[in-house]
């Protein structure tokens, strides 16, 4: 039972209809997805479909939705519906009861047309978070919407996705707070960008959160989204088409811890903590988020108490529970430990079922997520949400229009809180229980004696940091007018993971023609101590990096494979606004092969884990063996972008068991590879995806760097910012220059070139030479912090500027004739104790240490850093064939500390200044 991920594109909706005809039905369907969903936290501005809103029924239409959908759904909405505004939860009961019913009334509609008035109707009347939901899951489950695509998710709901300063920033632009941008106002279009921060940047408190910019990660937690519109877990899998949805659960919570404990030993913290019930709850969490209606995000303390008699935080649930929800989530888990080890389930009139079957492992996963596939929900209930609402801290609500629920309680926001790593380890320790009690792998069930993998060769793999932009404004409210020019727009940059595109090849002699299965697999190969692991000791902790069929030919072949090639990944999605412009501006029949962003997989940036300057070992382990074709019913999984099984092997296999020795992996159709991660300060290099004939055919180069790649797009709009950006710092130069900060190290020519390498290869940082003039201002002396370097003649243009500015007489004066902030002037002014130091550093002894020849370079400078280091930054770049950046690579002047590059940009994506904007006419 092999996973796959099965992109579709518009072939679906053609089969029974001629091309011409389908592209237009298509094109057309594709706007009304994107229209209805337009600024969703607003009115319906759109006046034709503000009519039909107004107008259109679904009681006087109820003949129009089969299986009787709309009597099911006026059965709960003769009750009070969620109003609008208020908070919504698919994990709270009484939500999900209505998103269920809304989403039939969806599903069942006889034609598309009825659906189309009936979304339009819900979204007029309905709440906007049970409507967004409900709407979503329908278009990737109705067979006419197949190929549709949707916006981003965390551009339609930026509050889910992008802290609380980020969306405050965005309504005082919204407002017209800032000065600045009034100017502005009467332009067409205006729009603003701001420079986003992870969680990690305001408030660390906790380990955990140095890795703020993966669990924070938009297209991470946008994926986890996803997934579970095609299985949500209240879903009948029977009348949906739902094959093994229970193991298809677990393997993807295996594989998020697993790329989760790989990026974890890239930063030296290791395994994930296991937890116990009873026990205090060590981690806390502290999410910067805030609800559209203002409400902040629950919080949960360090040490958090979970038993009932502390507190009722998370505790009690408001519907169908009279006990608490500690005492149901350790019942759960006991029942569940109790099926393991009897090996049997309990279905609702009592009767056993066996659990140690070809199905069983499916059995019990629908048994711990609690999904409408149970075989017994009332006794076995749902262990995965209970944990959710305990660990998640949320308060105990009035009732289900009061909610305030927890980051846990969304998926959308799960993957952001640590605690959901830990939840899943318990998840995963369970599962491990039960696989011990199946016979374990043995070599024969590994080995294929006709295969042979004799080699496998792979690229220098790197990582570094690259720009981002999402466009928010759809989380804003705007004016029957911007709506209709659409000139207001506000976009968020944020620095994200990503990766250089490389190639691997794969060595495999076979004794005959055969279809084979080729699987990656990434693994840790050293523990956080530095302990060698053996692959028997990390079968959770396995990422799968790829996996394809190939046909080889008798005797030896070479399998060439690009990084960009694999299915299991998807390209960041176009921005709302950018595919808005374009269906908005072409004839519904042109909408042919446009469809890029219909396969949500895991983001691509994020294959690999974040490397180092020295290199992060793991290891890969490629297998090879028959393609065996599955032997099941494969009905409405066409319908599905998701993952489907396509042979006979079960999903993750050969790690999914125990195996009875370590030497079983060591087969001759599998090959152990050691690799080394580096993360790379250059992005010039890894910019784009370039197109070589020997890895990639032309199918392949369109898809991921051909028309619809927006780094393209995305450099143009760099360029525009960075000009815009680069007068905002000449302003500020000139402020510099009109106040009272001595500079401390650069020329005036040389400022705007040291800004260009920043912009280029760095996060711009407000200089560290100004924090001398602070220092002098605000304390009345100068505290040398021992590795500033002084410039006479940039700071003598300081010094004239201040004698004729303040005079002599004031606080900054021109001493004997030295120019303020010169070295002769804090020489004499400070009794030569940095001069000194700076003098020290031009010493023999310096030469001695250091090796070096010259005694005229300033230590501190870009210049003594690259030579400081230049033997690993020469030896690194000769090595993998980078182009040598010796001098720009290895600058450490940043802020008011001196820093290595490793140390430098172990946080960089947190270190952001300034807003800026753009005018378009």
């Amino acid at each position: 039972m092999k996973l796959a991920l099965i992109v579709l594109g518009i072939s679906v909706c053609a089969l029974a209809v001629p091309v011409h005809e389908a592209n237009y039905q298509y094109g057309n369907k594709q706007q009304d997805v994107w229209e209805v969903l337009k600024y969703i936290q607003n009115p319906i501005y759109h006046k034709e479909y503000a009519e039909i809103a107004e107008t259109y029924s679904p009681e006087a239409n109820a003949q129009h939705y089969k299986n009787g959908a709309y009597h099911q759904f006026s059965k709960i909405y003769e009750h009070e519906f969620l109003k609008k505004g208020e908070i919504f939860s698919i994990f709270n009961e009484v939500h999900v009861h209505q998103a269920e019913a809304l989403f039939k009334l969806f599903y069942y509609a006889d034609t598309y047309e009825t659906f189309h008035q009936t979304a339009l109707w819900a979204r007029h009347h309905l709440n906007e978070g049970l409507f967004l939901y409900s709407y979503s899951v329908a278009i990737v489950h109705r067979p006419d919407t197949q190929g549709v695509t949707l916006p981003p998710i965390y551009e339609l709901y930026p509050h889910y996705f992008f802290n609380s300063e980020v969306m405050q920033k965005a309504y005082q632009m919204k407002m017209g707070h800032f000065e600045d941008y009034q100017e502005a106002s009467h332009q067409k279009q205006v729009k603003y960008i701001i420079h986003a921060n992870y969680s990690g940047h305001y408030m660390n408190v906790d380990p955990e959160q140095s890795m703020s910019y993966y669990l924070e990660d938009v297209g991470i937690n946008a994926f986890y989204f996803y997934f579970n519109l095609y299985q949500p877990y209240w879903m009948d899998s029977e009348e949906f088409h739902l094959k093994n949805r229970g193991e298809t659960f677990l393997y993807l919570h295996q594989q998020l811890f697993a790329r989760y404990h790989l990026e974890r030993l890239s930063h030296g913290v290791g395994e994930v903590e296991y937890f116990n019930w009873d026990v205090p709850f060590k981690t806390g969490y502290y999410p910067s988020l805030t609800y559209p209606n203002g409400l902040a995000f629950p919080e949960r303390p360090q040490f958090a108490n979970l038993k009932e008699y502390f507190h009722h935080y998370g505790q009690k649930r408001c519907y169908h529970y009279s006990g608490l929800t500690f005492t149901y989530v350790q019942t759960y888990e006991q029942r569940i430990m109790e099926a393991i080890d009897s090996g049997f389930v309990i279905d609702h009139q009592g009767e056993k079922h066996p659990i140690y079957t070809e199905q069983g492992l499916n059995t019990l996963a629908n048994l711990v997520e609690g999904n409408a596939d149970s075989p017994n929900y009332l006794y076995y209930g749902s262990y995965v949400k209970m944990a959710r609402h305990l660990l998640g801290y949320s308060k105990e609500p009035l009732n289900y229009h009061q909610v305030a629920p927890s980051a846990l309680e969304h998926y959308s926001t799960s993957l952001r809180d640590p605690a959901f790593y830990q939840m899943v380890k318990k998840v995963l320790l369970l599962v491990d229980q039960y696989k011990q009690n199946l016979p374990a792998y043995q070599r024969k069930h590994l080995q294929h004696h006709d295969l042979e993998v004799n080699n496998v060769e792979v690229e220098p793999l790197v990582t570094y940091y690259d720009h981002f932009y999402a466009d928010i404004t759809n989380g804003l409210h705007v004016t029957p007018q911007e709506y209709e020019h659409d000139s207001f727009k506000v976009r968020v940059h944020q620095y994200r993971l990503n990766h250089k595109n490389f190639n691997y090849k794969v060595h495999v002699k076979s004794q005959k023609e055969k279809k084979v299965v080729v699987k990656v697999f990434m693994g840790p190969k050293y523990d956080e101590h530095g302990r060698q692991l053996e692959l028997s000791q990390i079968h959770n902790s396995v990422f799968e990096m790829d996996h394809f069929l190939y046909e080889l030919q008798a005797g030896q072949n070479v399998i060439k494979r690009n990084s960009a090639e694999s299915y299991n990944f998807a390209m960041d999605q176009t921005s709302y606004y950018d595919v808005y412009k374009y269906i908005m501006g072409s004839k519904p029949s042109e909408w042919l092969n446009v469809n890029t962003n219909y396969h949500y997989g895991f983001p691509m940036r994020y294959r690999l884990p974040r490397g180092s300057e020295a290199g992060t070992s793991f290891q890969l382990y490629v297998i090879v063996y028959p393609y065996e074709a599955q032997n099941q019913d494969t009905e409405g999984q066409e319908y599905h972008a998701n993952y489907v099984q396509v042979d006979q092997y079960p999903m993750g296999y050969p790690f999914d068991r125990q195996v009875e020795h370590d030497d079983v992996y060591y087969v001759p159709n599998a090959y152990v590879k050691h690799v080394k991660v580096y993360h790379h300060v250059n992005q010039a290099v890894n910019h784009d995806y370039k197109q070589d004939g020997d890895y990639e055919d032309q199918q392949v180069y369109n898809q991921y760097g051909g028309d619809y790649n927006s780094y393209q797009h995305d450099e143009e709009h760099q360029d525009h910012q960075y000009n815009q950006e680069k007068n905002q710092v000449q302003e500020k130069y000139n402020q510099v220059q009109g106040h009272k900060y001595p500079t401390t190290k650069y020329h005036k020519a040389d400022f705007f070139k040291n800004f260009d390498y920043q912009k280029k290869y760095n996060h711009f940082g407000v200089p560290s030479e100004q924090y001398v003039g602070y220092q002098k201002h605000y304390y009345g002396q100068y505290q040398p912090y021992g590795k500033h370097v002084y410039d006479d003649q940039y700071n003598g243009v300081y010094g004239s500027y201040h004698q004729q500015q303040f005079g002599e007489e004031e606080s900054f004066p021109v001493t004997n004739g030295k120019p303020y902030g010169s070295i002769q002037y804090y020489n004499q002014k400070y009794k030569n104790q940095d001069y000194d130091l700076y003098k020290s550093y031009q010493t023999p002894k310096y030469q001695q240490q250091y090796g070096e020849e010259s005694s005229q370079v300033p230590y501190g400078s870009s210049y003594s850093y690259s030579q400081k280091y230049k033997n690993q930054g020469y030896g690194y770049h000769k090595k993998h064939g980078v182009e040598d950046q010796t001098q720009t690579t290895y600058q450490g002047y940043h802020g008011s500390n001196y820093q290595t590059t490793n140390d430098m940009y172990h946080h960089a994506p947190t270190h952001h200044y300034y807003s800026s904007f753009e005018q378009q006419d």
